[in-house]
C-alpha cells in the first residue's frame, strides 16, 4: 500500500480517537459518550465502502496510538497475512478442492462438495461458503 494512502488512513483514524486522547481514569463517563457518539455518527471513511465505526474499532485504535508512543505510524493499516487466502480452510482441503475441481472440470460448487464428501476426501461435517470456495478457485484459474 503506497505511503500517502497509509497517512490518510492513520489521519482519519487519529481524528476519529483525538477526543479519547488524555482522558483519565476518573473520566469513565466522559469516555463511554464519547464512544456512544463516534459509533453513533455516520463517517466518510477514505478507501473503504462502510462509513460507521465499532466501538472495539475505535478502542484497539486508541490501544495501538497510546502503546506505540503516540505516534501517527501505529495507526497505520497493517497488511493482512492473509490477503488472497481462506483464512478458515486449512493448505490440505484447499488442495483437496483444488485437485478435484481439475479433475472434474466444469461441475458446480455444490456438486463439487457432494462428490468429494461422497469419495471421503472431506469429511460430512465440511462446511465453506461457496464465496469462499470460489474465490479459491478463481485465484488458482479454475473460475467456472
Amino acid at each position: 500500500m503506497e505511503e500517502i494512502k497509509k497517512q490518510k488512513i492513520a489521519l482519519f483514524r487519529f481524528r476519529v480517537i483525538a477526543p479519547l486522547i488524555g482522558l483519565k481514569p476518573a473520566e469513565r463517563g466522559k469516555r463511554e459518550q464519547i464512544l456512544r457518539e463516534i459509533v453513533s455518527r455516520e463517517w466518510d471513511i477514505s478507501y473503504s465502502d462502510r462509513s460507521y465505526i465499532g466501538r472495539s474499532t475505535a478502542l484497539g485504535w486508541l490501544r495501538a496510538y497510546m502503546a506505540g508512543g503516540q505516534k501517527l505510524e501505529n495507526l497505520y493499516p497493517k497488511q493482512r497475512k492473509d490477503k488472497g487466502g481462506t483464512r478458515r480452510m486449512k493448505e490440505e482441503t484447499r488442495e483437496v478442492l483444488i485437485s478435484l475441481k481439475r479433475e472434474l472440470g466444469d461441475v458446480g460448487v455444490p456438486t463439487l462438495l457432494k462428490i468429494a464428501k461422497e469419495r471421503g476426501v472431506l469429511p460430512r461435517s465440511f462446511r465453506a461458503s461457496r464465496q469462499s470456495i470460489y474465490r479459491l478457485f478463481k485465484s488458482c484459474g479454475l473460475e467456472d
